[in-house]
């Protein structure tokens, strides 16, 4: 399993508050650290941060889903465990997303599991139908699951730190108390 996070290729121009996205970038990209900023200036306040986070199983893509709360989709995923209810599942929201992940818990480790739909729409864009369905991953071996939470946040929480982005203080503080 590995998770993979991108941030949005941003440029703010503060004089007249208008902000330019492009395209997802790598925390490793050339320009992450200056576009990162630009992003979180674009904000209407330092508390939100625009990112995709991307789930690969057994090396295919099964979950992708942007979020305009980078740090706060981290934040949970890292801690997963203290959230889990007592039916052995945690749920994980993405900021300004329409899907919700869930991580449950299984006797040899775990699975991912979300819900999406197909829509049908008219001739005038108008939907006419909906229908839901469940997508869930294999089971991922305990160590393995958990081990890619670490890896991802670790590397998210480095790249945060390291190059002082201004994200707001209660998320820095909760961001660096986590034992990684």
């Amino acid at each position: 399993m590995r998770i993979e996070t991108k941030i949005l290729d941003t440029e703010y121009e503060e004089k007249v508050e208008m902000a330019y996205f492009g395209d997802y970038i790598s925390l490793d990209a050339k320009n992450a650290v200056n576009s990162a900023k630009q992003n979180i200036a674009s904000q209407a306040d330092n508390d939100y941060f625009d990112g995709r986070v991307t789930f690969w199983v057994n090396g295919e893509l099964f979950f992708e889903e942007k979020t305009t709360d980078l740090s706060g989709l981290w934040l949970n995923l890292i801690s997963f465990k203290e959230n889990m209810n007592d039916k052995g599942m945690t749920e994980v929201c993405s900021l300004d997303s329409l899907r919700t992940l869930f991580i449950i818990e299984t006797p040899v480790g775990y699975q991912l599991k979300y819900q999406d739909a197909h829509y049908t729409f008219n001739d005038r864009d108008e939907l006419i139908h909906s229908e839901p369905f469940t997508v869930e991953s294999k089971q991922i071996e305990k160590e393995k699951f958990e081990q890619a939470i670490r890896k991802g946040f670790k590397e998210y929480h480095n790249f945060v730190v390291k190059n002082k982005l201004p994200i707001s203080s209660y998320q820095l503080e909760q961001l660096i108390k986590q034992k990684i």
